[in-house]
């Protein structure tokens, strides 16, 4: 999936944006911006 941009969840297929792959931690030592890979698996539905 890509996702350009910032979109609110509403208007994601189910109501939950692409944010809800990630947490929302501070990083350490002193907090501030996370970057993350997530794999994911992706399944067509019949």
């Amino acid at each position: 999936m890509i996702s350009e941009g910032i979109w609110p969840n509403s208007k994601f297929v189910d109501g939950q944006g692409i944010n809800v792959l990630t947490g929302d931690d501070s990083t350490a030592p002193f907090g501030g911006a996370a970057f993350h890979d997530n794999r994911v698996w992706i399944h067509k539905s019949a």
